[in-house]
Order: structure tokens, then sequence, then C-alpha cells
């Protein structure tokens, strides 16, 4: 009886570790989109289709290309606490200094939500539209589409010490 008990709790051991081992199911991008035109246009796709990572939320990266380099946005899914399905969207670029105008449009159940931005570095809260079937909730996000360019503000190479503006006012 000891023996069959400790297979048992041998072998529920190694299925813990199995699940855990099982990679979380990732969205897909799709570089370019069809039908934007813009510079920059991807699509992160399946949102519906992945589990929250840590918690209640799931992030991951894009990196968009464009003819004056290659950028890093990242992004960030929220969950519904109750349902754990995707309700928000967050973005942001590494770089404070890429800035990004154009569309975002959120999709979710049969319609979609656009943003428009001019120069912006990223932005939080995206949500797919209201669905006044379910009372008060949003739908849940399938997909979210960037359609835009992109502009980098050059860094001053040789910026002015906070000291150098009391002896300089008229600088």
């Amino acid at each position: 009886m000891v023996k069959a008990m400790k297979a048992l709790l041998f072998f529920g051991v190694i299925i813990a570790l199995f699940m855990l081992a099982v990679p979380v199911a990732a969205v897909s991008i799709e570089q370019p989109v069809k039908d934007c035109g813009q510079e920059v246009s991807f699509k992160i796709d399946q949102i519906g289709e992945t589990e929250p990572s840590a918690g209640l939320s799931y992030t991951g990266s894009v990196d968009v290309v464009d003819e004056t380099g290659t950028y890093t946005l990242q992004y960030e899914i929220l969950y519904d606490a109750k349902e754990r399905e995707p309700r928000t969207f967050n973005w942001w670029f590494d770089d404070e200094n890429v800035h990004y105008t154009g569309i975002v449009t959120v999709k979710g159940g049969p319609s979609s939500s656009s943003h428009s931005y001019t120069d912006a570095t990223g932005d939080d809260g995206l949500m797919a539209p209201f669905n006044s079937k379910q009372g008060i909730k949003h739908y849940a996000i399938s997909n979210v589409v960037f359609c835009g360019q992109i502009s980098v503000e050059e860094e001053n190479s040789n910026p002015k010490p906070p000291e150098y503006w009391i002896n300089h006012l008229d600088a």
C-alpha cells in the first residue's frame, strides 16, 4: 500500500512538473498588415488564446521596423479576474525618444475601437468595444492592429547641467 502511494505521489509530481513546463500559448505577429498603406503596420493576433503568464497579465514585445531602424514596442494584456479573458491593452516603446503617429485598433466581439495618436510614446487602458449584451463589460480583446509611422526624437548630445542655467539666464 505504501509503495502504491509513493508511486502515485511520484507520478503526480511528474505530471505537475510537465504542466508547468508546457509553454503558454503565445500571440502571433503579422507584419505588414494588408490595406494599411503606412510605413509601420503590424497586428498582434490570437490574444484571446493566450493565458496570463503571471497573475492576471501577459507581456510581450514586437520589433517594429521602418527605414530609420528597428524599435521595440512592449505590450501588456490585462485579464478579467473572474473570467480570465483579455480586457485591457497597454503599449509603450523601450526608448522614450521613439514616437508613434497613427491608429491603434482594438478588436473584440463583432466590432472594434480605434484610437488615434500623434507623437505618442505609449498608452494604457485600451479596450475593445462595450458589450451591451453582457451588462457592464467590454468584449474580450482578440487582436490589436497598429497602422502608422515612427519618428525618433534626436537626443541632445551635449545637455547642459542645471547649474549652467543659474549663470546663463539669457541663454
